[in-house]
């Protein structure tokens, strides 16, 4: 077990260096699942709707669709939405940025709208809609893991994507049993769909940009904080293992990632106590000092933050 350090220094790394830059949303509630909008007639009937809340969760919602629908855009979270009861014979329209796309919405259809990205979909029949909102901090962390800079995703019009789609249902089938596997089992779900998304459907192009880290400065982070997972960190580590003066780094990488370098290496640590806490039998505390948090209540703060749970809440009875 790693030794404890003072309270005032396992904050991952120094908040004084970065509190002044970085963007402050402790206090922000979540992004609520997307909002579905009738064209016409009654609206949307809603058969489940859910999230254990956190900046890395993913919110489910599904809806019997009359007629057609529009969905608001979400400024910043990814959205899949998925046609549930398509037909191959259907006739349907994909409305967004301008353009009208005619297609036929065979069963499973995935549509995936990047951020920002209002449509509408005006199938001529009734349909069964299940959408499934990843949040931005979640599609940061997938990016990260996989040592690129996040970029957006590419939008999909009535696609197929078995994977995906069964991902989506068993959060559908989760949500309709009370979450019989547990949140842990919600969050590794949530994780999966964000890394396939940021693995198969996102654009490269922000890999391209001069002003982002490159992807073996990336690595070479994560691999400092696995390395250093129940110690203190300081920005300078950081920079020095990407090749950036702290000043530089600090701005770059957050450009490259969307996130802070200490918000990144806080949610890492969370996500590697949850881990443990899943996996051995180590007491909270034990877990806590082992992943840089100061105590089992900061630690349990950063998960419920991150993933709208309790730390307790997690472990496998």
């Amino acid at each position: 077990m790693a030794s404890k350090l003072p309270a005032a220094t396992r904050e991952g790394i120094d908040e004084r260096e970065t509190a002044r830059l970085e963007h402050r949303d402790d206090d922000n509630p979540p992004s609520s699942s997307p909002l579905l909008l009738c064209l016409e007639g009654e609206p949307p009937k809603l058969l489940a709707e859910g999230s254990p809340g956190g900046t890395a969760s993913a919110s489910v919602s599904h809806r019997l669709v009359k007629q057609g629908a529009r969905m608001a855009a979400c400024p910043a979270d990814t959205l899949l939405g998925f046609n549930l009861t398509g037909s191959a014979h259907s006739s349907c329209e994909w409305i967004s940025a301008g353009r009208r796309i005619p297609h036929s919405a065979e069963p499973g259809a995935l549509y995936l709208s990047p951020p920002g990205l209002d449509f509408q979909a005006s199938p001529g029949i009734d349909a069964q809609i299940l959408a499934v909102s990843l949040p931005a901090t979640l599609m940061s962390l997938a990016f990260g893991d996989l040592g690129v800079p996040a970029s957006q995703a590419i939008e999909l019009v009535a696609a197929q994507n078995r994977r995906l789609l069964d991902l989506a249902v068993a959060l559908q089938r989760e949500l309709a049993l009370g979450l019989p596997n547990g949140l842990i089992y919600w969050t590794e779900i949530s994780d999966t769909l964000a890394s396939d998304v940021a693995r198969y459907h996102a654009s490269r192009a922000g890999a391209l940009r001069t002003s982002a880290l490159p992807n073996v400065s990336i690595r070479k982070i994560n691999g400092l904080i696995d390395e250093t997972m129940g110690q203190q960190i300081a920005l300078e580590d950081l920079a020095q293992a990407a090749g950036y003066s702290r000043f530089h780094f600090l701005r770059t990488f957050t450009k490259t990632l969307g996130m802070t370098p200490s918000r990144y290496v806080m949610h890492r640590r969370a996500r590697a106590a949850v881990s443990m806490a899943k996996n051995t039998r180590d007491s909270l505390t034990s877990i806590a000092y082992a992943t840089g948090f100061a105590d089992q209540s900061h630690l349990s703060r950063w998960c419920r933050k991150v993933y709208g749970v309790r730390l307790s809440e997690v472990r496998p009875n």
